[in-house]
């Protein structure tokens, strides 16, 4: 997952973000995409962005951004998704679950890339 993917703004501006999940909701595909660490200041947390794939071909041809609508009632579920994902209660602030920054974790674990805790992958 963690590619960078460019995506155009509302006012044209190219927009990097990287995929860090994908999941399904009321029957619905949904991925989440994150502002890459790079492209961060120090000390800023990424922007992220729920989007929908488009399929074509039984490939994503592109992404959407959902509904309002379908905001309010994936937000809660992913916002579950991912503090279940995070042993350490979510407070993973430097990498926001991407696993490429592990120096914002307030967890007790050692981080590597190969890291189990549960808490930067």
């Amino acid at each position: 997952m963690n590619e960078t993917m460019y995506f155009k703004d509302e006012n044209g501006n190219e927009l990097p973000l990287t995929m860090v999940d994908a999941f399904e909701f009321e029957g619905q595909a949904y991925a989440l995409f994150v502002t890459p660490m790079d492209q961060l200041a120090d000390n800023e947390e990424p922007s992220m962005y729920i989007m929908k794939p488009i399929i074509e071909n039984d490939e994503i041809a592109n992404f959407e951004m959902p509904t309002d609508e379908e905001m309010e009632a994936v937000t809660p579920f992913l916002i579950k998704r991912l503090e279940s994902r995070h042993s350490c209660g979510g407070g993973c602030s430097g990498c926001s679950g991407c696993g490429s920054d592990h120096d914002g974790c307030d967890c007790d674990h050692d981080h590597e890339d190969d890291c189990d805790c549960g808490c930067c992958h």
